[in-house]
């Protein structure tokens, strides 16, 4: 006898996923019912670590939130999927970022590198999410890989484009602050641009992390694991219930990301704008 897998054309990964038509399958095959994974208390641990990084960034409110709304994500059998989701986002952040921040800061320094890159970022800003599917499965095929690299190239532009407007947008009384002290350009980038424009910087990042969560969650689409697979079987099977699971839980870890990271650029506005202050006051400005 065949797989009920490839009978019905779902293949259970032993994560609690949309697979009602292979419940049902082995249901009526051999009158059992399979029993849905059980994730351990450990998962909770890892809720509160995650709550008191929220803490952290933010404040409290964010941290019982998080705290809450990951708690029931765990209860209703999500938290698999939540974390495969959040560690696919997580990446394609580092890897936006790492790619990012140095191209913008070379385009805050440079107009004739600004005036190359910006149509290529323009570009990679209006073309469809699906777009990017393209070149990720052309050289990965479907599967993590592909979910990994097409939301990582998504995430790219508009922690790029805050990073070269904040940088581009400090006052020249700091330039000035910065010579009178007889700082040359790698150290006013240092000590003077990237704190000022660290607020602008931090919203480029809250960005890319949006960016990088919504296409985490379309990568479902080209097989990447997580509650993005987890919406695109109900639609393929029109579940409703499974469909809202995955779009709460989506909503969830959104929310708590956004909170966590603005909290991260409040904090930075007022550490860094304070240490531009006081070295303006110092140099008589």
């Amino acid at each position: 006898m065949r797989a009920p897998e490839r009978i019905i054309g779902v293949e259970y990964t032993g994560n609690p996923v949309n697979a009602e038509p292979y419940w049902n399958y082995m249901w009526s095959v051999e009158g059992t019912k399979p029993e849905l994974p059980v994730v351990g208390f450990g998962a909770l641990i890892s809720i509160a670590i995650i709550a008191f990084i929220s803490y952290l960034a933010s404040k409290i409110e964010v941290a019982v939130f998080a705290f809450g709304s990951l708690s029931l994500l765990w209860f209703m059998g999500l938290w698999p999927m939540t974390v495969q989701t959040l560690a696919l986002a997580l990446v394609a952040v580092v890897g936006a970022l790492l790619v990012a921040f140095p191209v913008g800061i070379l385009a805050s320094l440079s107009d004739t590198f600004y005036t190359s890159v910006r149509p290529i970022v323009d570009m990679m800003q209006t073309m469809p999410a699906y777009v990017y599917f393209v070149p990720a499965v052309a050289l990965f095929g479907f599967g993590k890989g592909a979910g990994v690299v097409a939301t990582t190239i998504f995430a790219i532009p508009p922690a790029l484009r805050m990073t070269n407007t904040g940088l581009r947008n400090v006052p020249e009384i700091y330039d000035e602050v910065g010579d009178s002290f007889g700082a040359n350009t790698f150290q006013r980038l240092k000590k003077i641009h990237i704190p000022s424009a660290l607020p602008d910087i931090m919203q480029g990042v809250n960005q890319c992390i949006m960016y990088a969560l919504a296409m985490a969650v379309i990568a479902g689409w080209l097989g990447a694991p997580g509650l993005g697979k987890l919406v695109k079987d109900a639609i393929w099977w029109t579940s409703l219930g499974p469909g809202i699971e995955g779009g709460i839980g989506i909503v969830f870890l959104a929310v708590i990301l956004d909170r966590s990271s603005q909290g991260l650029i409040t904090k930075a506005a007022r550490e860094y704008g304070t240490e531009v202050e006081e070295a303006s006051a110092a140099a008589g400005f």
